[in-house]
């Protein structure tokens, strides 16, 4: 398992419940392989959801959604086809999320915005 800053896991732990408490089911975290990495995994009604999670403390450059890159971005998409392979899951439909998660400089929780279903088009 990678390296995670106390940052990221309290993110990821955040993202988990309110993407909970908005209906989602977390079926999966931190889903490794050696390819890449999926922070969450979840169903939202009947559609599988890849969630990558971005947190940022107060004094960090930009947004945790500008953190993803289209090689991140790659990364992300060889591990859901590892994924949906490993576990022969199959969904008709699936899509990739970002939840993008703020601190203050005291690493107490600010802010939390989630982006569905984005996109090759979405990343610079």
């Amino acid at each position: 398992m990678p390296h995670q800053s106390k940052i990221g896991l309290l993110g990821e732990q955040i993202a988990a419940e309110f993407l909970s408490k908005k209906g989602f089911k977390i079926l999966n975290k931190n889903f490794y392989t050696r390819g890449g990495e999926i922070d969450l995994v979840c169903l939202d009604k009947k559609t599988l959801v890849f969630v990558e999670v971005k947190s940022r403390g107060e004094n960090s450059k930009g947004f945790g959604y500008e953190a993803i890159t289209f090689n991140k971005l790659s990364k992300l998409k060889r591990a859901i086809y590892y994924f949906i392979k490993s576990y022969n899951a199959y969904y008709s439909n699936f899509r990739i999320d970002i939840v993008s998660v703020e601190f203050s400089t005291d690493k107490t929780f600010k802010n939390i915005k989630h982006y569905p279903n984005i996109s090759s088009d979405d990343i610079k």
